[in-house]
């Protein structure tokens, strides 16, 4: 698998694209990029972030949202009572960002929300780190038509193996339970399971109230951060088909948030959902079971998707339309 060379990024951690390059293994398209600017230029401008945005600080959750991510037991920053010795700890100068929070509506087919998830963003935009950063591929990801193609190549399949169980069992066709079924299983703080090059530390810097914060794991935000998770993500994917043939199960991930098509009958069904998930535990991917969504009308990726005998529609969401 080319993702061989990058499997190092999980013991040593991932680069941010300043001071450690992002190698191109085959799996994404190349693009050209260029630093915009120095860090002597960068330091020389830097302006004090002594406040993060108000989305954050006048969020009524931010401490327990914080608290979360200050968890020495999950180990995805450290945390210091001085610049002094946070300079001490990566080793120069940091580079500051100041932290925001994304909110994100989950809505069900009336468009009532059904869930809020709320996420903090490291704003190195701002701060210009993201222009030290280097980003020369161009990270793909699947759309929905990808999930079409899975859906009707699997329903193809199982109609043909009904037609051959019937003649073989001489029995009704609607008496077998080989159909096709869709498993979305979201993981939980993909973006945090990635470490980040211990030489990239500085670049990835924040306050909040009177603590200074490093980041140990690569920060949303940050221009590179889709791509190294991207590459994590579609190695992860690529582990996960091999299990499988490819009439058995077909997989699609859009970032942390996979989609299985899977077909066959209702007990093979469930072994193969059942190995999929394990995998993901088995690969330290957090599954956010309590999202988790098996059927034939699922939403995934902006588009609600529903599995009929010999067809299936595919419709946009309300929260997609609101976001529009």
């Amino acid at each position: 698998d080319p993702a061989t060379l990058i499997l190092r990024w999980l013991s040593e951690g991932a680069p941010s694209g300043i001071t450690q390059h992002i190698p191109n293994i085959g799996v994404f398209s190349e693009k050209d990029d260029e630093a915009t600017c120095t860090l002597e230029e960068l330091l020389d401008t830097q302006e004090a972030a002594d406040t993060n945005y108000t989305s954050l600080e006048d969020d009524p959750d931010a401490d327990s949202i914080m608290a979360e991510i200050m968890d020495p037991s999950k180990r995805w920053v450290k945390t210091f009572a001085s610049k002094r010795e946070v300079v001490a700890f990566v080793g120069g100068e940091p580079v500051v960002s100041q932290l925001g929070l994304v909110i994100k509506h989950k809505r069900d087919a009336a468009g009532q929300i059904t869930a809020t998830k709320k996420r903090v963003i490291l704003d190195c935009k701002r701060s210009r780190a993201n222009e030290l950063a280097l980003a020369r591929q161009r990270l793909l990801l699947p759309r929905p038509s990808h999930a079409v193609d899975d859906i009707l190549r699997l329903m193809r399949v199982c109609r043909s193996l009904r037609r051959k169980l019937l003649r073989a069992c001489r029995t009704q066709a609607k008496k077998l339970d080989v159909d096709v079924e869709l498993l979305i299983s979201d993981f939980i703080d993909a973006y945090w399971a990635v470490p980040l090059h211990p030489t990239e530390r500085k670049y990835q810097v924040a306050r909040y109230g009177h603590l200074w914060l490093v980041l140990l794991r690569t920060g949303q935000g940050t221009k590179t951060s889709s791509l190294t998770w991207g590459l994590i993500s579609a190695l992860c994917g690529r582990l996960g088909q091999s299990l499988f043939e490819a009439h058995s199960l077909l997989l699609q991930i859009y970032t942390d948030d996979p989609i299985a098509a899977v077909a066959g009958e209702s007990a093979q069904r469930d072994m193969r959902m059942s190995s999929l998930m394990c995998l993901w535990m088995a690969l330290g991917l957090g599954v956010a079971f309590h999202k988790a969504v098996r059927g034939r009308d699922v939403v995934w990726i902006g588009a609600r998707y529903e599995l009929f005998d010999d067809h299936l529609t595919v419709s946009v969401t309300p929260e997609l339309i609101e976001e529009l």
